[in-house]
């Protein structure tokens, strides 16, 4: 997978659009608030159980598939916000060498629970180029049905119509009249990734037990073949990813995490699927101070006896914060939702 900050490609476009004169287009960086790591790692584990190895920059030699992942659909000459994303694929009967898969961010930005559902529509697109076609089923990663509506997504080995949701059944492509199943054609057409099952090691080196609510994780992993990601988990709930380290070490940020006692946990995947988890206690509290003798961590400034973010501006009394403002933005609904689409 490319996580490139812009994307140029070339005439197969016209093949992907269907618009005439459309032969370079440049597909604009991913915004700085969308987590890629997490993103990546997301769409990793869809696949985790199939031989498929990600990468995030474009090999120098071979074939290979490609994911961009950036702007609104426009630079394609579709509407804004009219697709989730389209694939360049040959067919549905078996996969697309060198074929290319596009997933708009923006497209995204409205939709509940859009970090998943943005890696729902990579993996959703990038699966058109494996062999794999719409499926009815509303939990499979190949329906058009939300993930805030399905529940969750995943490449599902049960036999389903053709189509893309439930309520639109069509003919299989390379099944007339019969039905298909994601799980089983992947595992036809790609097959599974090693077998070796020993799990990595993964080690936190900080923060110790208490941190302030912006701070950073730095850990260690290692394996006996190679590292997929590491993952930060705080009280069960995923807040970040690493999947590129220094040699063996991650860095994952956290931020605005609610003060109080947690739970944080590492999770390190190696490429065959295996995890090892390390949990440790955590209390997050934003730590005391006085103007006089100034203790607190880089990027904090004492304000009122307590650490705050410089520029926070925190109206805080022995060491009590005051009330907080909320902006709330009203997000019109739409009345149809974008597509995803060969």
């Amino acid at each position: 997978m490319e996580a490139a900050t812009s994307s140029e490609t070339n005439a197969i476009h016209r093949d992907v659009t269907g618009r005439a004169g459309v032969t370079t287009v440049t597909i604009p960086p991913l915004a700085a608030d969308w987590p890629w790591a997490t993103i990546v790692a997301c769409v990793k584990r869809h696949y985790a159980t199939y031989d498929l190895r990600f990468v995030e920059h474009e090999p120098a030699t071979g074939i290979y598939l490609e994911a961009v992942v950036g702007g609104t659909g426009e630079e394609l000459g579709w509407a804004r916000n009219e697709l989730f994303g389209i694939a360049a694929a040959d067919n549905f009967c078996n996969i697309t060498e060198r074929g290319i898969a596009f997933s708009f961010s923006e497209t995204h930005r409205q939709v509940a629970r859009r970090v998943d559902e943005l890696c729902a529509t990579i993996a959703h697109e990038i699966g058109h180029l494996v062999s794999l076609e719409h499926e009815g089923l509303a939990q499979d990663a190949m329906s058009y049905v939300l993930i805030a509506d399905a529940g969750t997504k995943g490449f599902l080995p049960q036999l389903a119509t053709c189509g893309p949701d439930p309520a639109q059944p069509a003919s299989c492509t390379c099944n007339p009249g019969g039905m298909t199943s994601s799980g089983q054609r992947l595992a036809h057409f790609i097959g599974s990734p090693s077998t070796e099952t020993v799990p990595p090691v993964v080690a936190l080196e900080r923060p110790g037990d208490t941190a302030p609510p912006t701070f950073e994780v730095v850990a260690t992993a290692i394996d006996d073949l190679a590292i997929a990601v590491v993952v930060v988990r705080l009280d069960g709930v995923e807040v970040g990813a690493d999947t590129e380290p220094e040699h063996t070490r991650y860095r994952i940020p956290v931020r605005d995490a609610p003060e109080g006692e947690h739970v944080l946990a590492l999770i390190a995947y190696d490429e065959a699927g295996n995890a090892t988890t390390a949990e440790s206690a955590l209390t997050i509290r934003l730590p005391a101070c006085t103007i006089a003798d100034d203790t607190c961590p880089s990027g904090f400034a004492c304000e009122h006896e307590v650490c705050v973010e410089h520029g926070g501006g925190c109206g805080c009394a022995s060491g009590h914060p005051a009330g907080l403002g909320l902006l709330v933005l009203g997000l019109r609904a739409r009345r149809r939702s974008p597509r995803r689409r060969l």
